[in-house]
């Protein structure tokens, strides 16, 4: 009998020991919210776990990314409409002073106008983002225009990466907007040389601009297109982007995350037969010492 009531005793205690363990481990879960909390909760389990933690990482890194390319740019498109504005403005400057009705007058105030214009476009060519030169390649610590006009920067492209293995191209460089690199126009010869013909009252070098400025402007307008198409493809992307993010969000939730409401059933259940135990051990401990005084 005695030998009986110890076995019993012991498998109590094993009993009581195994259910105050899973009450604890349930309790835990509910408490952090999160099925997991360690690795010998679901082996396999947080393997997924951590692998979807890594690609939202990566995709919160590419968001920032794109953010921060959709920056540069926002503030290169603003800058080079602001551009377009101005060579508009010469060339309407251009078109008036060309007419044979234009006098020396109207000329040497037309003449100081493109002065104006011409610092104007100096200074978008030096344009800074968080104090770093958008026009100046890979030189972004310097500005690369002069106040003559002469370029000192770099046709480096800056890069971002917006998804795995694909970069983007996020800068143009000053020398090919402004200075007409590669076959193109440029713009600081352009103004000055309609300046100095304004001042000499010459209507040949006048309207020998407005074909100039007409190409300078179809230029300009070619950098616009391209901003605005890869702002198009940062946005695509961007969006793209924000859908896997909410997919591996809820993978993940639906591996490491408690059900509460299930956890909290289990938990009662376990309660429940934890004191019912309890109970019948008291009973057969009292019992075995009533067997016993006898």
């Amino acid at each position: 009998m005695r030998i009986t009531s110890r076995i019993l005793i012991n498998n109590f205690i094993q009993g009581f020991t195994k259910n105050q363990t899973q009450i604890a481990k349930i309790q835990e879960s509910i408490a952090s919210g999160k099925r997991i909390n360690r690795p010998s909760d679901d082996p396999v389990g947080i393997t997924q776990v951590l692998s979807y933690k890594r690609t939202l990482e990566s995709l919160g890194q590419y968001k920032r990314n794109i953010d921060q390319g959709k920056n540069w740019l926002n503030i290169t498109s603003t800058a080079l409409t602001n551009l377009k504005n101005l060579v508009v403005r010469a060339n309407e400057i251009a078109i008036a002073q060309a007419s044979s009705t234009a006098d020396d007058f109207s000329r040497d105030v037309a003449a100081q106008e493109i002065q104006v214009i011409f610092d104007q476009v100096a200074q978008l060519a030096n344009t800074k983002l968080d104090n770093r030169y958008i026009f100046g390649g890979y030189k972004t610590n310097t500005a690369p225009f002069d106040s003559s006009g002469a370029y000192s920067g770099d046709d480096g492209e800056i890069k971002v990466e917006i998804s795995p293995d694909v970069s983007v191209v996020v800068n143009i460089s000053g020398n090919r907007v402004f200075k007409g690199s590669g076959g193109g126009k440029d713009i600081f010869t352009i103004l000055s040389d309609l300046k100095t013909a304004l001042e000499n009252d010459n209507s040949t070098g006048i309207a020998a601009q407005l074909g100039e400025l007409n190409s300078a402007l179809e230029q300009v307008i070619r950098e616009i297109s391209y901003a605005g198409a890869k702002i198009n493809q940062l946005e695509t992307t961007r969006e793209r982007t924000l859908d896997f993010e909410t997919e591996f969000t809820l993978l993940l939730s639906g591996t490491e995350d408690m059900d509460m409401a299930k956890a909290i059933t289990e938990l009662n259940a376990k309660q429940l037969a934890y004191e019912a135990s309890l109970a019948a051990a008291k009973r057969v401990i009292l019992q075995s010492l009533v067997d016993f005084l006898r």
